[in-house]
């Protein structure tokens, strides 16, 4: 999963280009800017949660309880690393996400739909997931998104099968 993450970052940077377009603007409320969510939600579906985190902090409700919650969430993500074992991550995983999945059905984020979408791409909720899919500029970049937040311990012979899958969504 590491290395798709890198490969999408460097092969999609539609993100960054939105971004930049609202960091330009020099707003009070940047969160204003038509391409603020959008830059916040394809951050996430790269896996670059600090850059997400980073746009989150502009917002001008971000002491607001669901932004620091999400961001907490953002914080805690675990990430896979060479010195932990794919059990150890897996579990981590899993119990992350359970914490996300907490906070969603407690209503942390029901004052803010995108928060609240947000934290269901986190929560690796196939309807999130598909309607990500639009945001996404192929078929590839939306099975790294989706992979990352479903299985983030893939394995590398699996990758056709859902490749497949993701070919099928696409049409």
């Amino acid at each position: 999963m590491p290395h798709l993450l890198q490969w999408i970052s460097l092969h999609f940077p539609a993100c960054e280009e939105r971004a930049r377009s609202v960091l330009s603007q020099g707003s009070e409320s940047p969160e204003l800017h038509g391409d603020y969510w959008e830059a916040v939600t394809q951050f996430v579906l790269q896996g670059r949660v600090d850059q997400a985190r980073n746009l989150l902090r502009l917002h001008s409700e971000f002491t607001a309880d669901p932004f620091t919650s999400l961001d907490e969430l953002l914080r805690k993500m675990p990430l896979c690393s060479a010195a932990t074992s794919a059990a150890d991550f897996e579990f981590r995983w899993r119990s992350w996400q359970r914490e996300v999945t907490s906070r969603l059905q407690e209503g942390d984020f029901a004052a803010f739909p995108e928060l609240t979408t947000v934290a269901e791409l986190l929560a690796g909720q196939e309807a999130a997931l598909s309607a990500a899919a639009e945001r996404c500029e192929t078929w590839y970049e939306w099975l790294v998104a989706r992979l990352l937040y479903t299985l983030p311990t893939v394995k590398t012979y699996d990758l056709g099968i859902h490749g497949q899958q993701a070919v099928d969504k696409f049409g």
